[in-house]
């Protein structure tokens, strides 16, 4: 619902205003290095070993410190949370905070890998939910490693002439798979029998 309200709002403001589709260059991008090969930007191995980095520092963050314990707790149950004395408050300001400076280096890194057009950085939101999904939302490893298998295959599938279209329904197949694959060994039941 909210990705259909944002589209209407684009939408708009496509019609009102004229917006150029801008991009810019961090220094890093100047400098590459070899890997099998292909010549891989400094900035998109900064990009890659910081979402490695903090997946790890969130996991170690919500598992290991008080206040990440609270963060799991105000998810789960906001009114428990509340009854047994955790500051919803504080909690929620430290999780606001931290999800800013997040996407703020988000922000910088997709200006500057992919560019600045609001369609575009919205609709990457359809396969982060996919790679969510393939985590149960609740692995933040998996959802990693779900996230960049996603975006390996969709590149992939842009080389072939044939499946250049695929790789807006790719991450879905992605995720279907993922969570049959999850399911084997369960059958399913529609009713009970007394």
């Amino acid at each position: 619902a909210t990705l259909g309200f944002a589209l209407i709002i684009l939408g708009i403001i496509s019609f009102i205003w004229i917006d150029d589709p801008r991009k810019f260059s961090l220094p890093t991008d100047k400098i590459g290095v070899f890997i099998l090969g292909m010549r891989v930007t400094v900035t998109r191995l900064i990009a890659l070993s910081a979402s490695v980095g903090i997946v790890f520092a969130i996991w170690l963050y919500l598992g290991k410190t008080t206040v990440g314990l609270q963060m799991r707790a105000l998810a789960n149950d906001r009114d428990l949370s509340a009854l047994i004395g955790i500051p919803i408050l504080k909690v929620e300001t430290i999780a606001w905070g931290i999800s800013g400076v997040l996407a703020g280096f988000t922000g910088l890194m997709f200006g500057d890998l992919i560019r600045l057009e609001p369609t575009v950085i919205t609709f990457m939101v359809i396969p982060s939910i996919a790679a969510a999904v393939c985590g149960r939302l609740d692995n933040l490893g998996v959802v990693l490693i779900g996230g960049l298998s996603m975006g390996v295959i969709e590149s992939l599938l842009t080389l072939s002439p044939m499946l250049k279209g695929a790789p807006l329904i790719a991450p879905f197949v992605i995720a279907a798979l993922v969570l049959l694959w999850y399911q084997r060994g369960t059958r399913l039941t529609f009713g009970s029998r007394d």
